[in-house]
């Protein structure tokens, strides 16, 4: 009887022992660990790696104490902007909570934060062409006479773009709670200038005919005048020629017309031939003379450099026409 018992009162001790002992306790969640890991990373100083995991976290869970701790990473590697969002987001969130003192928390550093954010300001020259960009940052702001926007510490690119208009680019290095000045340069259409009055308006281009047709045109225009000069010069023998047709003593004029001998006439014919040739040089000067203003005229126009004042300062222009 004993013997069977036994058992079964060991079997009791063992539940009983089972249940006395405390249930271990739950694994922590990713977002728990990634967190903690983050707090570890950042009381080391390595913010960018704290930022890394606090950020994970968040992801997975939403926890108003993991976004206090992210916009506190980023304040530290000076991303401003972010913190101010960060600690802004969070205050409006403890809020609702009813957790007025914690909200009032996130607000003072986020107050802290925005008062070391850089102010770069740009000095829009007026009059400015139509359709003016200008980005701070890569953030579009308006194009008003005092542009401006809040930016981190650091490099910051400021980029001015207008249609028609060469882009302007320039790069800055504000410190934490400076301000900065930037002054675009005043704007010009390519290959104009801005006239006294200030205005801008659209300017011909600078162009200036095919070099080698108008040499080509040159040439034939050379050509055409030694004609006509040519020309002249037989015109005026076989002038010469027949004036001494006239006084030879083997022509005489008759009613008819002049009569010459056999010598008189071979004097006659040359002029004649003079003639001839004196009046085919002139209309070859014609015709080559047309062909040298055909080719000056129909010339293509190409472009012409010439220094011009736009958005990078003093330079040339480059303006192609076909």
């Amino acid at each position: 009887m004993i013997g069977k018992l036994l058992p079964v009162g060991i079997t009791c001790v063992l539940l009983a022992h089972a249940a006395a002992q405390p249930a271990p306790d739950p694994a922590p969640s990713d977002a728990a660990r990634l967190f903690d890991e983050g707090r570890s990373l950042a009381e080391q100083g390595k913010y960018a790696d704290a930022c890394e995991r606090f950020q994970q976290s968040f992801d997975l869970d939403h926890a108003t104490g993991t976004e206090l701790n992210l916009g506190d990473c980023h304040e530290h590697l000076e991303h401003f902007k972010l913190a101010v969002q960060l600690f802004t987001t969070a205050g409006d969130e403890l809020e609702r909570a009813g957790k007025a003192p914690r909200a009032k928390i996130a607000r003072d550093r986020a107050a802290a934060a925005a008062a070391k954010l850089a102010t770069v300001i740009v000095k829009v020259p007026t009059p400015h062409p139509a359709g003016l960009e200008i980005t701070i940052g890569g953030k579009v702001v308006a194009a008003t006479p005092d542009a401006r926007d809040r930016v981190d510490p650091g490099s910051v690119e400021i980029v001015a773009r207008a249609p028609g208009h060469e882009p302007y680019t320039t790069t800055t290095q504000p410190q934490a709670a400076t301000t900065v000045v930037i002054e675009l340069p005043r704007f010009t259409e390519p290959g104009g200038v801005i006239g006294p009055s200030g205005v801008i308006g659209p300017s011909a281009a600078a162009t200036e005919r095919r070099r080698s047709r108008v040499h080509l045109a040159w040439g034939f225009a050379g050509v055409a005048g030694a004609s006509a000069i040519a020309s002249l010069g037989f015109g005026i023998a076989g002038h010469d020629r027949w004036n001494a047709a006239e006084n030879s003593t083997d022509c005489h004029r008759t009613a008819s017309g002049l009569e010459c001998g056999p010598a008189g006439l071979d004097i006659v014919n040359d002029s004649h031939q003079l003639a001839d040739v004196g009046t085919g040089l002139a209309v070859g000067a014609g015709v080559i003379g047309a062909v040298a203003a055909a080719l000056y005229f129909t010339a293509p126009r190409d472009a012409v450099i010439t220094p011009m004042v736009g958005l990078h300062g003093a330079g040339v222009a480059l303006d192609l026409h076909f």
